[in-house]
């Protein structure tokens, strides 16, 4: 047998079709980014110890003062691809301590053995994670403001695309103590829960 070659001509003639032209399909795909705002624990536990009657922030110990660098804070981290307007920061609060003022509020740390109350002030600042201090010091800090209401950071706000490190804290002294317990904090470790929320611009 003879192979034929049959070409397009060859099969028109015979009177078979052709087959179909293959057509591109295209489709499109939508990705909608939202805005996204994301916090990390970086350091989940930060320390201090109060071996005088000086009022330090996070002092390791009391008595060499205050504490802007190291890795004696706790550090949160915030992933953003938009403007975010403040980190909020809620923590037990409580009034009534005999200093400085009974009607100020301050945060309520928690005796792990005594369970005494300790009253601390909360703090929050703008953190270099590269050099691992404080930028400016105590300077550049967001306290709070002693009222019963969270404690809002906005300083350099807003803070925009891309990572943001923040370092929390506390300062206190051991005479903040409640009328109802020792006049003195009594000696133990004190523990407070510091929860940090995005606020958008």
């Amino acid at each position: 047998m003879k192979k034929i070659a049959a070409g397009a001509t060859t099969l028109v003639a015979l009177g078979m079709a052709l087959p179909a032209a293959a057509e591109d399909a295209v489709v499109e795909i939508d990705v909608t980014v939202e805005e996204i705002a994301v916090l990390d624990v970086i350091r989940s536990q930060g320390s201090m110890v109060i071996d005088d009657d000086s009022d330090t922030f996070m002092g390791t110990p009391s008595s060499d003062g205050s504490v802007f660098s190291g890795g004696d804070l706790a550090v949160i981290r915030l992933s953003t691809n938009y403007d975010v307007g403040a980190i909020q920061v809620d923590f037990e609060r409580q009034s009534g301590f005999r200093q400085p003022d009974p009607s100020t509020y301050f945060g309520v740390a928690k005796g792990n053995n005594t369970d005494n109350t300790l009253g601390v002030w909360p703090q929050i600042a703008n953190w270099d994670d590269e050099s691992q201090n404080i930028p400016s010091g105590g300077g550049s800090m967001t306290s709070h403001s002693g009222s019963d209401v969270p404690l809002n950071h906005d300083r350099d706000a807003p803070f925009g695309n891309g990572q943001h490190y923040f370092a929390l804290g506390v300062s206190t002294n051991w005479d903040r103590t409640l009328p109802e317990e020792p006049e003195f904090a009594a000696p133990d470790t004190y523990n407070i829960e510091l929860t940090a929320t995005v606020i958008p611009d």
